[in-house]
């Protein structure tokens, strides 16, 4: 189970770097290298302020619970409910990283746009 938590926690600290995720951007909608690059740390900054980690324990909580639920659903024993419902907890921090993730990219690009860049990714 320790090491169920841990491949979790791995995951959402591996996941939290996107927030440091660099646009395509077409070079014709930058007027100055400078401003851009200051608007892309803005935008970081922004972005990094929805937390890949939080997302990752709501979704490990929530799939601890339901596999839970499900196992004791379907009588299994204890030994059975546990390793379902850690199996269960990895996946929904995983999967609750990657959208927590995946959100802090269309933060970034939104606000890129916003500036009047041309996201092309």
């Amino acid at each position: 189970m320790k090491s169920l938590a841990c491949i979790a926690l791995s995951a959402a600290v591996l996941l939290n770097g996107c927030a440091t995720y660099r646009p395509l951007v077409d070079g014709r909608s930058v007027s100055s290298p400078q401003q851009y690059e200051q608007d892309l740390h803005e935008c970081q900054r922004y972005a990094a302020q929805l937390s890949s980690g939080q997302s990752a324990a709501a979704g490990a909580l929530l799939g601890a619970l339901l596999g839970a639920a499900i196992s004791g659903a379907l009588g299994g024993n204890r030994y059975v409910t546990e390793h379902v419902a850690a199996n269960l907890a990895v996946q929904g921090a995983v999967y609750g990283a990657a959208g927590g993730a995946d959100a802090q990219v269309q933060i970034i690009r939104g606000c890129m746009s916003e500036r009047g860049y041309t996201v092309l990714n």
